[in-house]
């Protein structure tokens, strides 16, 4: 069960936040004390965030609907 949680589940989460961590910029300015975010569009970043943050909700839907039925 341990590895089918971490390589159904978990890696598509470090998938996403890795992938979101990858184009999102900042930059921080000292002289007005302003943060800058900005996120750098990157095709296939998107993808991967997408498809794997799919992947892991489908899988942890499904175990929340068996639980909630009452599965062992």
């Amino acid at each position: 069960m341990t590895i089918f949680l971490s390589v159904v589940i978990i890696f598509p989460l470090i998938a996403v936040v890795l992938n979101i961590l990858s184009i999102t910029w900042l930059q921080y300015d000292k002289k007005q004390k302003i943060l800058h975010i900005a996120i750098r569009m990157r095709i296939i970043n998107i993808i991967i965030i997408l498809f794997a943050g799919l992947l892991a909700l489908l899988f942890i839907g499904h175990l929340i609907a068996d639980s909630l039925a009452g599965a062992d």
